[in-house]
């Protein structure tokens, strides 16, 4: 439907297996990335545009490279992430085995949520290690088992709970406001779930 667009796609050999499952709308994408082999291989991950990109690696470790990999853009192990205010065209990466979740949001949709640009809030962010809060919100993002606007709203949801952690880290940032709207969707995604878990434990 137009509320979200949703793809599963798997890709093997004899010498790897990907599986991606990607979630999209307007100013949102997520893929959920899992890679498995038995020796180190390079890999090239082609985005539409130049967004915000966060990776979140969950298990394993991943080598991210430009220029014909000649030059070295940063390495993550599991429960890091690195952060970037302009995701390439082409990402290429160098992995044996990793599974991961890639987040990229437009530069107007971060505008919306966070009321300041990128460079001003999360521009010197690079990498990190994971809190208990990021870990809780990218298990639940993981484990949405709604289709359709339910799921959208939950997604958008965790990301506006993400933003509002990584950003009031921050210290010129500790307080952050956020609008009416953004907030109602929160709430919205949040009554969705805690009927659904009442439901379940009748």
């Amino acid at each position: 439907s137009s509320d979200l667009e949703e793809e599963h796609s798997r890709y093997c050999d004899s010498n790897y297996t990907i599986n991606l499952t990607e979630n999209w709308f307007e100013g949102i994408h997520i893929c959920q990335l899992s890679i498995q082999s038995a020796d180190d291989h390079n890999f090239c991950l082609e985005c539409d545009k130049t967004h915000i990109g966060i990776f979140f690696c969950l298990s394993g470790s991943i080598q991210h490279h430009s220029n014909g990999l000649k030059d070295h853009v940063f390495s993550v192990a599991q429960h890091q992430f690195h952060i970037s205010g302009n995701t390439r065209k082409c990402i290429t990466f160098n992995t044996a085995s990793v599974q991961g979740i890639f987040i990229r949001l437009t530069p107007g949709y971060y505008l919306k949520i966070v009321n300041d640009a990128f460079d001003a809030t999360l521009g010197n962010l690079k990498e990190r290690g994971m809190s208990a809060e990021i870990k809780n919100i990218l298990d639940e993002l993981s484990t949405i088992k709604y289709a359709g606007r339910p799921k959208r709203l939950l997604i958008e949801a965790k990301i506006l709970e993400m933003l509002v952690h990584l950003v009031t880290q921050q210290p010129r940032h500790n307080n952050l406001t956020m609008k009416d709207e953004d907030i109602s969707k929160i709430m919205l995604a949040k009554t969705i779930v805690e009927n659904n878990n009442v439901k379940i434990n009748r």
